[in-house]
């Protein structure tokens, strides 16, 4: 990831390649709940006022909203993009995609069949949104990594801990060396038996697990190759990954560690072992 690099702000900078980034709108969806008051007040204006955003300086907008500009370029940076310029490039794009929905929120008070209804809408608007944020590139690169390695390494604690089982099953079925591990202090044992020829993949939606930070960090020790699974482009995990696949889901109280990011972390999970069993069995005929 590691795309700030400490370069000015301005409106003529010059942004990076924009394939593969994350989605602004959906990113923002992502992580409304853990901003800071001043970069939520961003958040709700772009997010009601998108049309607008695009044509607007960071001036402008700092103006507009009533907070510093320094404010506007930490949401960005947030988001996971090296500042405004670059933000609004990929928002002017995101405005001709079909993924400016919002996610229908559970009420205590919803009947069964709007609760059915809105379960289902819910898992099926983060599946979108990861389809929009997941980079192909990365997806190429980790299965890369899993043809060569040696032994692969699954961790995920609480609900990811779940995810990382069945991606345990899928890939014993591929005939991948693999183990999987869901307890932190063993994990962390574990991720010290590693060696250049592993790929040790963490999962965490938040990014910010200590314990499968603290795990990756020993295996970067070891020299093996990392992957990160997270909904967070900036989080402490994706900081400890060679390679991050990123989901797209926004959580709500009510299904907090479950439901979206649960469903979404099992489709790149697919993904990855479908496009490994096609790379086995036409190695020289698949990009």
């Amino acid at each position: 990831m590691g795309r700030a690099n400490g370069m000015g702000e301005t409106e003529t900078s010059s942004p990076p390649h924009t394939f593969g980034l994350p989605i602004p709108l959906v990113r923002i969806r992502g992580v409304f709940d853990t901003l800071p008051r001043s970069e939520r007040k961003v958040a709700d204006y772009v997010l009601d006022h998108a049309d607008e955003v695009i044509y607007s300086s960071v001036t402008d907008l700092a103006q507009a909203l009533e907070v510093s500009e320094s404010t506007v370029v930490r949401f960005c940076q947030r988001l996971g993009y090296q500042g405004y310029p670059e933000f609004k490039i990929l928002l002017a794009r995101d405005l001709g995609t079909p993924f400016r929905d919002t996610y229908d929120t559970l009420d205590p008070q919803d009947d069964v069949a709007t609760i059915v209804r809105k379960t289902f809408q819910m898992s099926i608007q983060a599946v979108n949104d990861t389809l929009a944020v997941l980079n192909p590139d990365s997806v190429r690169e980790v299965v890369n990594l899993l043809l060569s390695a040696h032994h692969v390494f699954l961790f995920g604690c609480g609900g990811s801990g779940g995810s990382a089982q069945i991606a345990y099953q899928k890939m014993l079925r591929l005939g991948l060396p693999c183990s999987v591990c869901t307890d932190p202090h063993t994990q962390t044992l574990l991720a010290g038996m590693a060696s250049k020829q592993d790929v040790v993949i963490g999962i965490s939606y938040s990014g910010n697990n200590e314990d499968i930070v603290r795990t990756m960090r020993v295996a970067l020790e070891r020299q093996a190759k990392t992957v990160a699974i997270t909904n967070y482009p900036i989080s402490p995990l994706a900081k400890m990954a060679n390679v991050v696949l990123l989901t797209g889901a926004a959580e709500t109280p009510l299904v907090s560690e479950s439901g979206p990011s649960r469903v979404v972390q099992l489709a790149v999970i697919d993904v990855l072992c479908t496009y490994y069993l096609l790379r086995q069995r036409t190695p020289d005929g698949l990009s």
